[in-house]
């Protein structure tokens, strides 16, 4: 495994072991600070097994148990803030990873996990009615984002196989046919294990060259569509995944994968010109680079 991919599994099990800390602290009252009663309940919770069965779960009880000790000692000192936006980020990322099957099994846990701690806090204070309102309104929220997930089509693994190719029919397309120097190029550039400066753009490279004729089979089908919202979403999760050097490099390797393919099919051999409709796209796609870099690290 490359250091830019351990990085990244590193990151996310981080990222999800925080998910019952980042509960924790959504209904923790900063002037009562009842961090040692919380935890107390959070530790009986992890030891009783029968609420979930899920392999995704069991993995972020076992990546939370592993940070237990530090976050309680930071919680207890003032250091960690109320992150209901940081568990709500991350649900949503989720969203895009899980299938759909192993979403639903998640939600329903997760519900499970909610309901044991609000149970603790109303048993704690039972007379306190902001935290009912602030229980009854998170699980609105919720809800509300859990309700599209089943639905959820494509793991983030489909969308990072599929950008490359996306990125190919936007601009190969953009005149209205895709020749064959545009189809060599690309497909070239994605099987060169030297050509990116990325390694995990290489990994998925990787992919998609593995699934290029099935996907292509499957636009001239009608099943894959250009999808520039597809195209955006995707780019947007590569910038909360990685680090910022490791971002911008994958940012890169795409404008040099789209700028290729336009050059493949311009002028005498197909090395001399854009034409004005691939340019147009390329400045799409530039802009998209442009602002979901702004949008990830803000």
């Amino acid at each position: 495994m490359s250091p830019y991919l351990k990085h990244l599994k590193n990151a996310y099990l981080k990222r999800i072991g925080c998910l019952p800390f980042q509960l924790l602290t959504t209904f923790l009252e900063p002037e009562r600070r009842s961090v040692e009663g919380a935890f107390a309940a959070l530790t009986r919770l992890y030891a009783n097994a029968n609420w979930y069965s899920g392999a995704y779960t069991k993995l972020i009880v076992r990546q939370s148990k592993h940070h237990f000790g530090k976050v309680q000692k930071d919680m207890e000192a003032g250091d960690i803030k109320p992150q209901y936006k940081d568990y709500q980020k991350t649900i949503r990322f989720m969203g895009q990873l899980l299938t759909p099957t192993d979403m639903e099994q998640f939600i329903k846990e997760n519900r499970a996990m909610l309901d044991y701690v609000v149970d603790y806090f109303m048993t704690e204070d039972p007379n306190n009615r902001d935290r009912k309102e602030k229980i009854e309104e998170i699980r609105s929220e919720l809800d509300q984002l859990f309700q599209g997930f089943p639905l959820t089509s494509k793991t983030l693994n489909d969308l990072l196989t599929e950008l490359p190719f996306q990125l190919f029919i936007f601009v190969a397309q953009a005149d209205e046919s895709i020749d064959s120097r545009e189809r060599m190029e690309f497909l070239k550039i994605i099987r060169d294990p030297e050509w990116c400066n990325s390694d995990c753009a290489h990994a998925f490279f990787n992919s998609t060259s593995y699934f290029f004729s099935e996907f292509l089979l499957q636009y001239h089908r009608g099943k894959i569509k250009k999808d520039i919202k597809q195209v955006k979403r995707t780019v947007r999760f590569i910038n909360e995944m990685f680090k910022e050097e490791e971002g911008e490099l994958i940012r890169t390797d795409l404008t040099r994968l789209a700028e290729e393919i336009a050059r493949a099919s311009g002028g005498f051999a197909g090395i001399m010109s854009v034409s004005k409709a691939e340019q147009a796209v390329l400045s799409d796609l530039l802009e998209i680079f442009s602002s979901e870099a702004i949008q990830g690290s803000a």
